[in-house]
C-alpha cells in the first residue's frame, strides 16, 4: 500500500494535483480530509505519524468496503479549484467537508494521497521518516524593464 502526503506553499497547485491524481487509476487523493488540530493533542511527531497512519487504513478500508471517503470538496468532487473569485477579484472557498463517492475499482495496494498543505509542511521532518512526501512550490517571474 502506497501512502503518499502532500503539502506545499498557498496557491501553488496543490489542490489541482489532487484533482489530476483523481484520474489516475488506482489512485485516490483527498484535500484536506483530516481534523489537524487533533495533532496538538500528540506528545510527539511520531504519534501524529500513527494519527496520519490510521487515518490512511480507515479511508482504505471505507474505500473498499463503502466506496467513499472524507474530503473537502465542491459538489461531491475533489476540483481542481475550490474557490471562486467575484467580479472585484476577491476569492471565496467553495468547498465543505463530508463523504466523497469514489467509484472507479480500486486494488488493495492503490495509492492513496493526502494534501494537508500548512500543517504536512511544519511537521515535514517527522513526517518524511513514515511517508512518501512531496511538496508543492510556486515561483513567480519577474521582469525587469
Amino acid at each position: 500500500m502506497r501512502n503518499v502526503l502532500i503539502t506545499g506553499t498557498p496557491r501553488s497547485g496543490t489542490t489541482l494535483i489532487c484533482s489530476l491524481l483523481n484520474k489516475l487509476p488506482d489512485t485516490v487523493a483527498l484535500h484536506e480530509p483530516m481534523n489537524v488540530w487533533e495533532f496538538a493533542n500528540c506528545r510527539s511527531g511520531d504519534e501524529i505519524a500513527g494519527m496520519v497512519e490510521n487515518f490512511c487504513a480507515e479511508s482504505r478500508k471505507s474505500l473498499h468496503e463503502q466506496g467513499f471517503a472524507v474530503s473537502k470538496h465542491v459538489g461531491g468532487k475533489v476540483r481542481d479549484n475550490s474557490a471562486a473569485v467575484d467580479r472585484a477579484g476577491k476569492r471565496s472557498r467553495q468547498t465543505e467537508h463530508g463523504r466523497i463517492e469514489i467509484d472507479k475499482p480500486l486494488s488493495k495496494e492503490f495509492t492513496l494521497a493526502i494534501k494537508h498543505p500548512a500543517a504536512f509542511t511544519a511537521l515535514i521532518e517527522t513526517l518524511s521518516k513514515h511517508f512518501e512526501c512531496f511538496a508543492i512550490g510556486r515561483t513567480r517571474l519577474r521582469r525587469r524593464w
